[in-house]
């Protein structure tokens, strides 16, 4: 598992590790994965990573073979990596909230050239057999991704959510089931993915993504000051 760290609450969980993201589950981590489970100790990064994409160059967020400096740190409910990429200092700090079934990656750019962007690449699965991923089905919904899996009969109907606080810039999905999203990263940018079993779950995740939802003016998002003072309490029990 390398050095890894399991942030959960009882209906969603994530396992990180200082490579980044390892793996995520609704439910039940076994018979419900979201994304690919790999067990392999010395595998850099998992079923899905986050780059900083400048000059044509991807840069991860977490720590890489690139040669470039990055720590990471974990605490009582969440985790913090920072790493200097390009000249800027990027920051990236990651909870699961104890009542919403949703991982939140707040990610802070300072300086360096501008035109970044944020690229997450991940391999959906939503079913214990990874031959099962291929039967799953993307839409796009304006700003955010809504991904289902019918081969999963058993936690039928669930939607994985995949929005942001910025609009989506691009997204594509390859012949091997790799899903690319593109965003532009200019100071913050908060990325949430989630999963839902109801229209409630489904607004319980959009909103800590959505300015006007989350508490926000609609014209910015609250950012690190709303998050910051509430991911040190946020420890599912």
């Amino acid at each position: 598992l390398g050095w890894s760290q399991i942030l959960a609450n009882p209906r969603f969980g994530w396992m990180a590790d200082e490579t980044g993201c390892g793996h995520l589950w609704y439910q039940n981590a076994r018979e419900n994965p979201l994304t690919p489970w790999e067990n392999d100790p010395l595998e850099v990064g998992g079923g899905e990573g986050f780059f900083l994409a400048a000059d044509g160059v991807y840069y991860s967020l977490f720590a890489d073979g690139d040669g470039l400096d990055c720590s990471a740190a974990y605490r009582p409910g969440f985790a913090v990596w920072k790493k200097r990429i390009g000249g800027a200092a990027v920051e990236t700090r990651a909870f699961v909230p104890p009542e919403t079934p949703a991982r939140v990656l707040q990610i802070d750019r300072k300086g360096g050239a501008g035109g970044a962007r944020l690229v997450c690449r991940f391999r959906p699965q939503l079913t214990p057999e990874r031959d099962g991923a291929r039967f799953a089905e993307i839409i796009c919904k304006g700003n955010y991704l809504v991904i289902q899996n019918p081969w999963n009969r058993a936690f039928w109907p669930q939607s994985m959510l995949l929005c942001a606080s910025g609009p989506i810039e691009a997204w594509r999905r390859g012949r091997d089931g790799t899903v690319e999203v593109v965003w532009t990263l200019e100071g913050e940018l908060t990325v949430v993915t989630g999963c839902a079993s109801s229209r409630a779950e489904e607004a319980a995740v959009l909103a800590l993504a959505d300015p006007e939802r989350a508490g926000g003016t609609g014209t910015a998002w609250p950012g690190r000051s709303r998050w910051r003072p509430r991911t040190g309490r946020w420890t599912a029990t």
